[in-house]
């Protein structure tokens, strides 16, 4: 199992990024959470209201989630990073693989 990290700018534009990672089962499923970043951007200091999504996935689903996301992002230069879990719970790992295997 996989997490998948980004960045949106909005939670309208995180949704519809979220929305359709899970129809196309890139992901069985999407935690969104509100965060502040502070980063240097085009020779200025930003301090930004985004929305972190943590994306759900099989391993053998990760490359092309990533691309996808990478692909249809909305910022110029968009955060996307995986991280393995090792210890994830027998069913949980189950349901999620059986959901983004589905054809």
């Amino acid at each position: 199992m996989m997490f998948i990290f980004s960045t949106y700018p909005n939670r309208t534009s995180a949704r519809k990024a979220t929305g359709l990672v899970v129809k196309k089962r890139f992901a069985g499923c999407v935690l969104t959470i509100p965060v502040g970043s502070i980063y240097q951007w085009k020779g200025k200091i930003e301090n930004a209201k985004e929305v972190l999504v943590i994306f759900k996935t099989t391993k053998g689903k990760a490359r092309k989630l990533m691309e996808f996301l990478e692909a249809h992002h909305p910022y110029e230069v968009p955060f996307v990073a995986a991280m393995p879990l090792h210890q994830v719970n027998k069913t949980y790992r189950e349901w999620l693989g059986r959901e983004v295997d589905k054809q």
